[in-house]
């Protein structure tokens, strides 16, 4: 059907968004009377990208668990400490449809945590072959609706219109839903740059995050390494916030679980050392990302404790071997 698509052609595509507030309200109604603020509500339908299916079974656990509220399931969302079960189920059958190149590209955006250029994804990726299916599997991606391809000049717009300041804020701005970040406030960013960026909705990007961790964790412990070798757990040439969040929410709960699955630091030292080791031994001169995530979840394992317990984070700079606090 795509090669019979086109404006003046005689098959015509509508990308279909999400429901809009008031739609996704009746949702609820349907289920019972829901309290919470405006803000609240806003959230929440922006959360599952206003997904009827999500909303549908998001409304009945908030109903069963929290009481109908939607202040105390927005706190828990922020938390991160909710999960339905339901949705956990739908985003996996999406998951698992995908083409392991397409699967390749979702992590890089989840890995990313900001908008992100074709450009700049051909520059991150390694892998010759999806170098050369980036744009097809970004399509391919876009029309499952597991992606989203936000136009350039539409938040360049935006952007000019309220004439907002390049900052070191790391509050991004929003605008129809979709956070701003820094770097995309700047009038000045935007000149010159036409092309679209891609993203994940947030439902899809606490997903994927969440199984990004997994499977790392496993390759480490099995020594059968596929995604520690082509992704990046940390990316030092990046926003600091960006950064600090990869830290977080990638590097924090992987090493958290590392610790929980094999009892003790010298345990993780050994697998790092082992995978390092026949890496070096076995595929050196391919490109690869192993050594800089070994080289970063070491420092994170070597590094003292604050006063909370909370481990202090480093960054290795790949091209300098550099600590970066």
């Amino acid at each position: 059907m795509a090669a019979l698509e086109g404006e003046i052609l005689p098959v015509r595509s509508l990308e279909l968004t999400g429901l809009h507030e008031e739609e996704a309200r009746a949702i609820f109604q349907a289920k019972g009377t829901f309290t919470g603020t405006p803000e609240e509500w806003k959230a929440l339908i922006h959360h599952y990208a206003g997904n009827p299916l999500a909303l549908n079974m998001v409304a009945s656990g908030i109903r069963d668990a929290f009481g109908s509220s939607i202040s105390e399931f927005v706190k828990s969302l922020k938390a991160g400490s909710c999960d339905f079960s339901g949705i956990t189920h739908l985003l996996e059958h999406h998951f698992h449809r995908l083409t392991s190149s397409e699967q390749d590209v979702i992590y890089w955006l989840a890995i990313n945590r900001q908008p992100t250029y074709l450009s700049e994804l051909q520059e991150d990726i390694i892998c010759p072959d999806l170098q050369k299916q980036l744009t097809d599997t970004l399509t391919s991606l876009a029309r499952k609706s597991m992606i989203e391809k936000r136009s350039a000049n539409r938040v360049k717009h935006y952007a000019v219109k309220t004439n907002s300041p390049c900052t070191k804020s790391i509050q991004p701005m929003e605008e129809d839903g979709f956070k701003l970040i820094p770097k995309f406030q700047s009038v000045s960013y935007w000149q010159n740059r036409d092309a679209p960026f891609f993203t994940l909705k947030p439902v899809v990007m606490d997903y994927v995050t969440q199984l990004l961790i997994s499977k790392i964790c496993e390759e480490i412990k099995t020594g059968k390494t596929a995604l520690f070798n082509s992704h990046p757990l940390l990316k030092w040439q990046t926003e600091p916030f960006v950064m600090n969040a990869q830290k977080r929410l990638i590097l924090q709960p992987i090493m958290n679980k590392l610790l929980n699955d094999l009892s003790s630091k010298i345990n993780i030292t050994n697998r790092l050392n082992h995978i390092f080791s026949e890496w070096q031994m076995k595929h050196s001169v391919i490109p690869n990302y192993t050594t800089i995530n070994v080289i970063n979840l070491q420092c994170h394992l070597d590094s003292a404790l604050n006063s909370d317990g909370s481990p202090t984070l480093s960054v290795v700079n790949p091209t300098t071997a550099e600590k970066i606090s």
